[in-house]
This record gives C-alpha cells, sequence and structure tokens, in this order.
C-alpha cells in the first residue's frame, strides 16, 4: 500500500477524530436512554421530561457530528478512488495503510456495537411505555366507570301522591 498524500493524512485524521466525537456522544446517548429506562420504571414525570430535552440536545449533537463525517469521509473516498456516493468505514479502511486501517475498523465496530445496544435499550424503553399507558388508560377506565351513574340508584319511581282528604275504612271504639 502507498503512503498517503497529505491531503489524504489530514482527511483521514479528521476522519477518525470525527468517528471518536462520534462515539463519546452515543455513550452519552447511551447513558441518556438507560437513564430514561429507570425514570420509565419510576414514573416520574418531571425528570423524565429533563431527561427527554437532554436526549433531545445529544441527538442535535449527533446529528451535527454525523453530517460533519460524512462530508469528510466523502472527500476521503473521493482522494482514494473509492465509492463517494456511499463510502463506508470498512470500504475506506481497506484503502488506507494498516495502522489508519485498524483504527477506522476498530471505531466502526465500536459504533456498530453502541448503536446495537441503543437499538436494544430504546426497544424495552418504548416496551414499558406502552405498557404504562395501558395500565394508565386501563385505571382511567376504571374510575371512570365507577363513576357513571348506577342503574339502581338512578331516580326512575315515583310514589303515588295520596288525596288529601282521607277516608276512614274502618273505625273501632
Amino acid at each position: 500500500m502507498e503512503a498517503l498524500s497529505p491531503n489524504q493524512k489530514r482527511l483521514c485524521t479528521q476522519l477518525i477524530d470525527g468517528l471518536e466525537h462520534l462515539i463519546r456522544v452515543y455513550r452519552l446517548l447511551l447513558d441518556n436512554i438507560r437513564n430514561e429506562k429507570d425514570l420509565l420504571i419510576k414514573a416520574d414525570l418531571d425528570i423524565l421530561s429533563e431527561n427527554n430535552r437532554a436526549k433531545e440536545v445529544i441527538l442535535l449533537k449527533l446529528r451535527t457530528f454525523e453530517n460533519a463525517r460524512m462530508k469528510v469521509a466523502k472527500d476521503l473516498a473521493t482522494s482514494l478512488g473509492a465509492d463517494a456516493n456511499q463510502p463506508r468505514l470498512l470500504d475506506l479502511a481497506t484503502r488506507l495503510p494498516l495502522i489508519e486501517g485498524d483504527q477506522l475498523r476498530n471505531q466502526h465496530s465500536v459504533l456498530d456495537l453502541l448503536i446495537k445496544r441503543l437499538n436494544e435499550i430504546n426497544k424495552e424503553n418504548e416496551q414499558l411505555a406502552h405498557a404504562a399507558l395501558k395500565n394508565v388508560s386501563g385505571a382511567i377506565g376504571a374510575i371512570r366507570d365507577s363513576m357513571a351513574g348506577k342503574p339502581v340508584y338512578e331516580k326512575k319511581g315515583n310514589l303515588s301522591k295520596a288525596a288529601a282528604a282521607g277516608k276512614i275504612v274502618r273505625c273501632e271504639a
């Protein structure tokens, strides 16, 4: 494998650094989602809401880093003669010298594991949220049913009004 040009070396370094940032942010997201699972179990809505706001900030950071990574990956793919439309880390790694290629493969493995774990925990959280909503809906239905008027207690019957002047039927002295 031939040595990298200064531009390729710079792009490779930018890509590796960008991937390190992505890994750090994905780990933050993993911690956030694990915390979310605990909060769903505790049903603390205020802290859960705060956790969701923090998750939105993390997701925004991820999008920013991912866009920057894609730009650098496309530039590196172009300079290496790889597919610039859909640059793949593992494809780029095979076109790089051993040390840089190994770094990309390692970072790819770490990202792959992090994303798999994030998806697993997120699916568990989704199931917890659906179960909680089902329980709340059932409880609301039970309360509504208990508060509804019962036919036994409804005022349907009327007492007949007795005449004002009554007759004595039997008189004993």
